[in-house]
């Protein structure tokens, strides 16, 4: 007579099995950077060439010589479609902001993980004028710790489903130090223009300082 263990050997295998043994990946929080900190990377010579000229930008006086440490102040902004409505409310309100930019020196400058062409594409529909650069590695929200492999957005917020940079805005003076942030963990709609604009003056005043003591 067969026996139901000869018939089905593998339910003996199954019994013997020992019980499931789950790991829990653990997380990091972000901690984005704030204002007064400094991120030289982003005029280390080894990145020349590689980022957006924004970021080595210098001036020159009426002779031609170089202001070498009075690049202008650059104001970032990190856009993803992941974030929807709430970033292209974003791009319009930057664009708002060009006449505060141009009167206070500063550059705009979008950055995005994305296709730099399709933003360009969107901010040419809706009439912005953008200047964009595509970071496909995140490389810039990384610096500012806006974005981390270790946390990925879509652990932390409903309905992303890739790992995003958040919607942040940075200020950097012209030594690149962080001036203002605003890193948005809460994706609010509505950015802080009020506090932008009195950070884009403060910046102004110290820029238009050293330029003169150059």
């Amino acid at each position: 007579m067969i026996t139901h263990a000869q018939q089905y050997p593998q339910f003996d295998f199954l019994e013997a099995t020992p019980d499931l043994e789950f790991s829990f990946k653990r997380y990091e929080k972000l901690v984005p950077l704030k204002s007064g900190d400094h991120v030289s990377a982003f005029t280390a010579a080894s990145n020349r060439g590689r980022w957006h000229h924004f970021f080595d930008e210098n001036l020159f006086s009426v002779s031609r010589r170089s202001f070498t440490y009075t690049r202008k102040p650059l104001l970032l902004y990190f856009f993803d479609s992941a974030w929807g409505e709430a970033a292209e409310a974003h791009l319009k309100q930057l664009d708002a902001l060009r006449s505060e930019l141009r009167l206070n020196q500063t550059n705009l400058l979008i950055v995005t993980s994305g296709s730099a062409n399709q933003l360009q594409q969107l901010s040419w529909d809706s009439g912005l004028l953008l200047e964009v650069y595509e970071d496909k590695k995140n490389q810039l929200a990384e610096l500012l710790k806006i974005y981390s492999e270790q946390n990925p957005a879509w652990n932390r917020y409903a309905g992303i489903d890739d790992n995003v940079a958040l919607p942040s805005l940075y200020l950097l003076d012209h030594t690149r130090q962080i001036a203002y942030a605003y890193a948005n963990e809460d994706i609010n709609e509505q950015l802080p223009a009020e506090e932008v604009t009195e950070a884009l003056s403060r910046t102004d005043r110290q820029w238009w300082l050293m330029r003169k003591s150059a």
